[in-house]
């Protein structure tokens, strides 16, 4: 019954898992393929807006020159060859509820430039400045746009004929124009639906289409650069009559259809932006393309190079250049030098958002794009609170998976600083060191698990629960009434750190660093804690150095199911997984050309003819690194100067080991520490078990030294060098005294290496 219920439990752990996943892929392919600038380029998606822009079908020629300042707006050229474009849905009934066609609202906003106003927590006053530009695309016309009430009265005031209408406004075009009696306006960002015509020179007196456009320059900071808000709608002008000349004609204009198309334009970054921005654009596609042939192809596949047989003497700075594993296999002179492993099947997503360049590029990127993010996820939000539709909802997530990311980098940067505050403590020795790792193990456990899939699915409940209360997505408040028109010039808005889009971030991440100090504090009081214990995850946490890689997978993989009593079968949490997983975890977390096993000259030519190689550290050394635990009870002072620190000798008493006295051997190899062959005289006659029976431990030298698997039944031994005098602690790597009886076991993933 007991192991019935354990079934249940573990597949519930693994349902959610698959969820998670499933979810997550579908959320990062569209996020990072949507707006790729790399695909946006080979595509050209934007080329014929920027052609538009560039060539001037749109323009300000129908602009009011009276109240514009046109020379302060932002040229359309530079627009169409700098600026980085967003595609936004498509606004009509069916996704906004609402017309939205241009045509019929062409010059009929009475406010040029309008504040966004607020009234909160942050202060009173404008924090947003919009100006709003209609354009047509046809040449050498002119627009009048009059109210539908006008219209029937000026047809009653000319004989009751539309004819007599027509031509008392095709004759008094101009004047009509300035006259606010007989124009349509309204006070909003995107005007009201009048009645309007066009008044163009040299048309023949036949239909033509044409394109009307909304351009809304807005700035979110005092002395930032406005972006733009370009719709879009294609309109028909059906001709009404020409003047006695017939070089002058009047059309009435129509909308083709309700809607029209948005794009978003912002300006363009830093080079530092450009070359971010470059990087992780190339890089998600190939990663994404990596994943997706994986999971396609099923494959298990993980090659690894012996280190001394990896790079040739003149590729050792493409280590450095390019620290992939795949393209150290492809600079290999030798392909017999490969050693194919088997590891685990990864879920597309997990290979390209467990991988440690596609979790920096991401955070970098959101971090120079700051603005980017923020108008999209505004507009984005704007969408889904005017109609709950499918490509509403998959635009805002694809920005809300931006915003995780954002999340997990506060996350890291938080953890820092109280890692350093602790550190601060001690040292002024306001805190035990018992205390200290206490303190830190709790910091790194409860961020192990809270990865860039719990952030974007708490962001997305946070943002439902705001909607839900307040009915808007910020919790910023709106005066009564909201947006005021500004005759007077430009309005007053605070700097960048009171903007819309600090006081909205600030606010979003405080909670959602809430949530995840509380959904991290419940990790740690459940059986999940366990986990976090465990080397190789801790390793994988150095590795990766920032928060957001997902600590569920990487425990599923490693086999820490905290489920199941077998964690702790021998008092400490042990991972059961095959070498070639546990490779995959190292290549996903770090650079992969830089892990490096102590033991794989067992896979070269002389591995298993010659004698294991014995590594030699100074104790402090060892201690530091792992391979000696260190003494546990708090280091102080007291008043008479005395102290209770542990020195060496103590440590090597307390240690499972026994100094002993041995002479070096002349054959030192000194990388990261000195290797010496163990001769048949120097090995101590243990029993013969497979590593697959054998209790281990992982340590590394080092973010970029090597890594040695210890057997923790003959894990060293402390010898007096008699050459300098100092203690030296000597231990051999466990995978360089596996038999060939394992090599298939080892290369295979059938069984799996108890590392504690």
């Amino acid at each position: 019954m007991a192991k019935k219920r354990r079934c249940c439990r573990f597949s519930f752990v693994k349902l959610i898992l698959v969820a998670l996943n499933l979810a997550s892929t579908a959320l990062t392919l569209m996020s990072g393929l949507r707006e790729n600038p790399a695909l946006v380029f080979l595509t050209g998606r934007y080329d014929p807006i920027r052609q538009r822009l560039r060539e001037g079908t749109i323009n300000n020629e129908i602009a009011d020159h009276d109240i514009y300042r046109l020379s302060g707006l932002t040229s359309y050229q530079e627009v169409g060859d700098n600026f980085r474009f967003i595609s936004l849905p498509r606004r009509d009934p069916a996704s906004v509820g609402q017309k939205r066609s241009v045509c019929m609202n062409i010059n009929s906003v009475n406010a040029s430039i309008m504040g966004i106003m607020y009234d909160d927590f942050w202060g009173k006053g404008p924090r947003r400045i919009q100006i709003y530009v209609f354009s047509i695309s046809a040449v050498n016309c002119k627009v009048l746009n009059v109210k539908p009430a006008w219209v029937q009265t000026c047809i009653k005031s000319n004989g009751n004929t539309t004819t007599g209408c027509h031509n008392y406004i095709l004759s008094n075009f101009e004047q009509l124009q300035r006259n606010r009696s007989v124009i349509v306006g309204s006070m909003n960002d995107f005007g009201t639906s009048g009645t309007p015509f066009l008044k163009c020179y040299g048309r023949p007196k036949q239909d033509f289409d044409f394109q009307a456009d909304l351009v809304t320059h807005q700035t979110f900071w005092a002395g930032g650069e406005y972006h733009l808000q370009i719709q879009t709608s294609d309109c028909k002008a059906k001709p009404l009559l020409p003047n006695p000349n017939w070089d002058w004609s009047l059309f009435q204009v129509e909308g083709v259809d309700d809607g029209s198309d948005v794009v978003l334009a912002i300006p363009p970054p830093g080079w530092f932006t450009s070359v971010i921005t470059l990087l992780y654009s190339i890089a998600s596609v190939v990663l994404i393309l990596l994943g997706i042939v994986s999971a396609l192809l099923q494959t298990r596949a993980v090659r690894y190079i012996p280190d001394e047989l990896r790079y040739s003497n003149d590729q050792k700075i493409a280590r450095y250049l390019t620290p992939f594993m795949p393209i150290s296999a492809l600079l290999t002179d030798d392909v017999r030098s490969i050693i194919t492993f088997k590891g685990s099947l990864l879920i597309a997503s997990d290979v390209w958002m467990n991988h440690w360049l596609y979790i920096i590029l991401s955070m970098l990127d959101v971090v120079t794009n700051l603005r980017y993010t923020y108008a999209w996820f505004q507009i984005g939000t704007w969408y889904l609170l005017m109609k709950v539709t499918v490509e509403n909802f998959i635009f805002l997530t694809s920005v809300l998976t931006k915003m995780a990311w954002l999340m997990c980098l506060v996350h890291t940067v938080i953890r820092f600083f109280l890692k350093v505050a602790i550190h601060t403590l001690r040292s002024m020795q306001i805190i035990r060191t018992t205390t200290r790792d206490k303190l830190q193990g709790y910091i790194d456990g409860s961020s192990m698990f809270l990865s860039f899939k719990i952030y974007n699915i708490m962001l997305c409940i946070i943002l439902l629960l705001i909607i839900q209360v307040r009915g808007t997505a910020t919790l910023m408040v709106r005066s009564v009434p909201s947006k005021i028109g500004t005759y007077g010039g430009i309005p007053k808005i605070p700097r960048i750190w009171g903007s819309e889009m600090m006081c909205d971030f600030a606010t979003i991440f405080l909670i959602l660093a809430a949530c995840g100090q509380v959904i991290g504090a419940v990790f740690m009081l459940t059986r999940f804690r366990l986990v976090t214990e465990n080397r190789v995850m801790r390793l994988l946490q150095k590795r990766y150095v920032v928060v957001g890689w997902d600590g569920l997978m990487t425990a599923s993989m490693l086999g820490l199911d905290p489920t199941t009593s077998d964690i702790m079968a021998t008092g400490r949490p042990r991972t059961n997984c095959s070498l070639g997983t546990l490779l995959q975890l190292l290549y996903l977390s770090g650079p992969s050309a830089f892990v490096r096993l102590a033991g794989d000259y067992i896979f070269s030519g002389y591995g298993f003819s010659s004698a294991p190689l014995e590594f030699h550290f100074p104790v402090k050394r060892a201690v530091s690194m792992g391979l000696l635990d260190r003494a546990k009870g708090s280091t102080y002072r007291s008043k008479d100067g005395a102290s209770n620190a542990t020195d060496i000798d103590n440590i090597v008493n307390r240690s499972a080991v026994k100094p002993a006295s041995i002479s070096m051997s002349t054959r030192q190899v000194r990388e990261e520490a000195e290797t010496t062959p163990r001769s048949e005289d120097d090995i101590a006659p243990l029993p013969k078990r497979s590593i697959f029976q054998r209790e281990l431990k992982i340590v590394t030298d080092g973010y970029f030294g090597k890594m040695y698997i210890i057997d923790e039944a003959d894990a060293g031994t402390v010898i007096t060098n008699k050459e300098t005098g100092m203690r030296e602690y000597v231990v051999t790597d466990a995978l360089a005294t596996i038999s060939i009886v394992d090599i298939k076991w080892v290369l295979g993933n059938k069984k799996g290496l108890f590392i504690a």
